[in-house]
């Protein structure tokens, strides 16, 4: 596939983008059970063999009870281990939000992370990355999105990573990371794994969204990093991957885009190898061998339409209408942040 760039300062303006249970008590004998004495000598004697037999009984019975302590003992133990139990959050302190750096392949590449409010920090959380357009950041992109707003409502701590080029490799599109073919798929992965150890994680609900330049790595991720990415959103970028680089679990894709864009038309782009909205959704539509009749919601502004597909994935498009090349804010027809995590928290790795 011939990768390139648009031409022309409007594009470029434009791509922005317990303790142990105490132990029971030795039993007592109460004043009441001791032996009375008598004056006859043989009856004393009698009281003292009775005493010796009582003795010993006393003796079986307190092995008896030290045998029944220690059984207590053994559940009290069983018991604390239970409530003792170290879960998976609970070596890891919740993090700040804020801006933390990653090397990676000989690059420092920065991103910014939220994390939602109101969490202890003591449960798995889900997590989002949410890459940039070409020739912006991880806090434009945060900017941009708006997507704090959803990460706290629904839960989920998002990552806003930067590219050091501005750019990142999303197949076609775009710049230094396109051209030089820069492992981004490596990078989207040694970045989840830092977060993996900074923050405790769901590794079975991790996600990717993008803008632009980030969409279109947001579909690589979905064909080459399934396994770990359990569903994608990717906004205003068509699929530009080689179909038959796609190995293992495909990811499910929600794909929002709006009928006015003039920078990633959903007419495609024969120039610099951009697919058709249509055609970049039959692609997915292929891989993820989805049925060929679809479900369609609609509102004033925009039209949705969704695939079931083998293996319980989905393949859903979101067109809308007068909308340009932008992030669908909460004023719009469609929010998008609401409808990404609708369809991305439908999905975990099994």
């Amino acid at each position: 596939m011939r990768r390139g760039l648009p031409d022309g300062l409007a594009l470029l303006a434009a791509l922005g983008f317990a303790a142990l249970a105490p132990l029971p008590g030795c039993p007592t004998i109460d004043d009441d059970d001791s032996a009375v004495g008598v004056d006859d000598d043989d009856a004393s004697n009698d009281d003292d063999a009775s005493n010796d037999d009582d003795a010993s009984n006393d003796d079986d019975a307190s092995n008896d009870d030290d045998a029944s302590n220690d059984d207590d003992a053994s559940n009290d133990d069983d018991a604390a281990d239970d409530d003792d139990s170290v879960g998976p959050c609970d070596a890891l302190p919740l993090p700040a939000s804020g801006t933390y750096s990653l090397s990676f392949d000989g690059e420092t590449f920065d991103y910014v992370l939220h994390v939602p409010a109101g969490v202890s920090g003591a449960d798995p959380l889900p997590l989002v990355l949410n890459f940039h357009g070409w020739l912006e950041s991880g806090p434009g992109q945060q900017s941009r999105s708006g997507m704090d707003a959803a990460a706290d409502a629904h839960g989920f701590a998002v990552a806003y990573p930067s590219s050091p080029t501005s750019s990142w490799n999303g197949g076609a599109c775009c710049g230094t990371a396109s051209a030089t073919n820069r492992d981004d798929e490596g990078f989207a992965r040694a970045l989840v794994a830092a977060l993996s150890a900074q923050l405790c994680v769901d590794p079975q609900r991790i996600y990717a969204a993008g803008f632009s330049n980030g969409g279109f790595l947001a579909h690589r991720l979905a064909c080459e990093a399934g396994d770990l990415f359990a569903a994608v959103a990717p906004v205003s970028a068509m699929m530009t991957i080689e179909p038959s680089s796609c190995a293992g679990r495909l990811a499910p894709v929600v794909h929002l885009h709006g009928s006015f864009d003039a920078v990633v038309p959903i007419v495609g782009n024969a120039l610099i190898d951009y697919p058709s909205l249509e055609d970049s959704t039959a692609t997915w539509r292929t891989l993820h061998q989805c049925a060929a009749t679809s479900t369609a919601t609609s509102d004033t502004g925009y039209t949705c339409e969704e695939w079931v597909c083998a293996d319980g994935a989905a393949v859903r498009e979101c067109l809308l209408s007068g909308f340009g090349h932008d992030w669908p804010g909460s004023s719009s027809a469609l929010p998008a942040n609401e409808e990404i995590w609708s369809f991305l928290s439908r999905f975990s790795l099994p």
